[in-house]
């Protein structure tokens, strides 16, 4: 996430829990002002047992007293106010603690993956360093194009299974367990062109050699033209992981051939 973002979403935060204790504040004030605000009644000790036997017939309780002059009244806003804040603060507090048990367990798999780049696999080899360190629009090329279908949920993940049913007639991919998976695409059309050449700063043909380069060796795979449209890539598959759950797959992971690519790496002339 970029420092600008989260900057914001720290605004937001601050925003939220300021406007509540100026909320506290001024609805301290508006009881003060209107009288609202009860006093405790500080227990005298007993002068005599003239006292006690008062209470018992049921005559005038005096053996209280209340916050009855300015000063005394002043010293307990200060505290009932600074109590009211407390409160306010502890209930945001504990309100972002039930949001966080709520992602970690709704959005369990976005919080645990990681960029691919940042696996010790690729971080310890000194060799796919030099390669990324040499060319490194390979980072980014396939960080865009892992963000076009990564988090592709509900509505938008059915509408591209069925539009990819419909190029391909029904074309899936198959795990090693003869499980049949549904592929994690994307069409590099004009308008594909058009953004990543703006976001990367890179032109065209540069990004069709590294597309060619990773269909080579297997980062992502070709799977049929679309007429005038462009070509229809995969760059991975998805799989359950949970009842209603899904994950995506890169085919960019861990093994013998894609560290070998990755140290052998350049891209097509």
């Amino acid at each position: 996430m970029d420092i600008e973002r989260k900057e914001s979403i720290f605004y937001e935060f601050e925003r939220i829990l300021n406007y509540e204790i100026k909320r506290v504040e001024e609805n301290f004030e508006e009881d003060k002002k209107n009288g609202r605000i009860d006093f405790p009644r500080k227990k005298k000790p007993p002068k005599d047992t003239n006292n006690i036997q008062r209470n018992i017939s049921g005559e005038e309780d005096d053996d209280y007293e209340i916050f009855d002059d300015a000063e005394s009244q002043e010293k307990y806003y200060k505290i009932e106010l600074r109590y009211r804040r407390k409160e306010i603060i502890k209930t945001f507090y504990a309100t972002l603690q039930e949001m966080l048990t709520y992602m970690s367990r709704e959005y369990k798999q976005e919080l645990m993956s990681s960029k691919w780049y940042e696996k010790a696999w690729v971080e310890q080899d000194e060799r796919i360093q030099k390669t990324l360190k040499k060319y490194p629009y390979i980072k980014k090329i396939v960080d865009f194009i892992d963000k076009k279908n990564h988090y592709l949920r509900g509505k938008e993940y059915q509408q591209m299974v069925a539009e990819v049913d419909r190029i391909t007639g029904g074309m899936k991919y198959t795990s090693n367990n003869g499980s049949e998976r549904d592929y994690a695409v994307f069409v590099t059309d004009k308008n594909f062109y058009r953004k990543i050449t703006a976001e990367l700063e890179c032109s065209k043909i540069n990004i069709q050699k590294y597309l060619q380069t990773f269909c080579k060796y297997g980062i992502i795979k070709k799977l049929c033209d679309v007429g005038r449209e462009g070509t229809l890539y995969a760059d991975g598959y998805y799989v359950p992981y949970e009842p209603d759950k899904i994950r995506k797959i890169r085919f960019l992971k861990k093994s013998p051939e894609f560290i070998k690519a990755l140290r052998n790496f350049k891209p097509r002339v």
